[in-house]
């Protein structure tokens, strides 16, 4: 009875020793796993009291206290996920901690984010498409309205050749009128010549009669002046006649002469009534040449404020371009150097440089843009081998790349600023004129 009592009382001492062994076993088989990794950190109380390994260089892991209070947590620092494994040891939470991938490639290769990713750059590339068309609408109306205009600057051109001719008529007509009124005012003076050289003519032939009556009543006395006598009477019987031949010429000319005064009258009335609805042709189509001169350069505007609105889309598709090659993501992102893409021709080449070639902030627009594309062909170029970059030196790049697209926006923003103030000023002017005018 005693001996099995006390065999009983030895086992139950063995079983207990075996099952202490068995739990120091299982901690250091979880010592030895947890070892497996980059380091320990210890938490208790909500602060963190201890660190070895690798974690010790870990940059802000005391500031993921909150998450490292709860077992078994996954967090993320300094764009790299982290997973842990923990045990509580006495009152200290132990996690070993072990870096699972760099964050930017687990962006990259989530699901979800791949659909976000997505579905923002083919929403980026709608928009950046329909801002196309609605720039090409936008010019294609710009070149109409400046058609419109140059056809009424034409036209206004040959009216104001027109009206310079009927002025220069009109003056000829009144040289003319007053030459008619000055003829017909000679010719009747003339006719008024006439008559007094016929009346003259009338007395002298009368004179002629009395003379040789009394001739004829002296005799042989009278006979000489009696013949001088009939001479005067046929010479002014000979006036006579011929006065008569040219009154009847003078009157004809004073008929002429009083049609062409009339017809010169008529006339010059019908080219002044010409001249003053040219004058009013000519008024109104300045008029109407400042309307659409006004017009064109409000289009000019929106036409300026849509190719800056597509180039800053075309500058965030060309950034989330960059940031889908940083995420791992495939897109279609082209290394382009800063005078090949399409800001870039519009900067050196086309538009842009006849248009705001003249406002201050043109020439700043350079210098950010070319960095844009220098820095981000630098990232994408380093981002051939991952294993060579760290995490901080992307972010830095992504941070320059930042810093000069923040300046071309601002400078895009500003050049259209002054641009539009330019144009508004232009506007205001040309209204200004046509209201004095009207």
């Amino acid at each position: 009875m005693f001996f099995n009592k006390g065999l009983s009382k030895q086992l139950d001492q063995k079983d207990a020793e075996i099952k202490s062994l068995q739990k120091k076993l299982d901690f250091y088989r979880q010592l030895v796993d947890l070892c497996g990794h980059m380091g320990f950190i210890g938490v208790k109380d909500h602060k963190i009291t201890f660190k070895n390994g690798d974690v010790v260089n870990l940059e802000g892991i005391d500031d993921k206290v909150s998450d490292l209070s709860s077992p078994n947590v996954d967090f993320s620092l300094n764009n790299r996920l982290y997973t842990t494994k923990s045990q509580h040891i006495d009152d200290t939470l132990y996690h070993s901690v072990m870096e699972t991938s760099d964050l930017m490639t687990a962006c990259g290769d989530n699901h979800t984010f791949r659909l976000y990713y997505t579905s923002m750059r083919e929403g980026l590339e709608g928009l950046q498409a329909t801002m196309q068309d609605v720039f090409k609408g936008t010019d294609e109306l710009l070149h109409a309205a400046a058609s419109g205009s140059q056809s009424s600057s034409e036209a206004l051109d040959k009216v104001a050749t027109t009206s310079s001719s009927i002025n220069s008529l009109y003056d000829k007509m009144q040289n003319a009128t007053t030459l008619a009124d000055s003829l017909n005012q000679r010719s009747s003076e003339i006719t008024q010549v006439i008559s007094l050289i016929d009346d003259i003519a009338e007395q002298t032939n009368l004179l002629a009669l009395n003379a040789a009556i009394e001739a004829a009543r002296a005799g042989e006395h009278g006979r000489g002046f009696a013949v001088v006598a009939d001479e005067v009477r046929k010479l002014a019987e000979k006036t006579q006649k011929a006065t008569k031949e040219i009154a009847v010429v003078v009157k004809s000319m004073q008929q002429e002469a009083s049609d062409i005064q009339n017809n010169t009258h008529d006339t010059n009335s019908i080219v002044e009534e010409i001249k003053g609805d040219i004058d009013v042709i000519k008024l109104k189509l300045g008029g109407s040449l400042d309307v659409a001169n006004a017009a064109k350069l409000s289009i000019d505007n929106l036409n300026n404020l849509v190719f800056c609105g597509l180039a800053k889309t075309d500058h965030v598709v060309y950034k989330g371009n960059l940031y889908g090659v940083v995420f791992n993501i495939p897109n279609n992102f082209k290394r382009v150097e800063g005078r090949d893409c399409r800001l870039g021709k519009w900067y050196y080449e086309g538009d842009g440089k006849t248009h705001f070639g003249n406002v201050p902030s043109y020439r700043a627009l350079e210098p950010y843009h070319n960095a844009l594309h220098d820095e981000a062909n630098a990232l994408v170029d380093a981002l051939q081998d991952r294993s060579k970059i760290t995490s901080e030196a992307i972010e830095k790049s992504v941070q320059l790349v930042e810093q000069s697209s923040k300046g071309v926006r601002e400078t895009i923003d500003k050049m259209y600023q002054e641009k539009q103030t330019e144009l508004q000023k232009q506007i205001a002017s040309i209204l200004d004129n046509h209201s004095k005018s009207a």
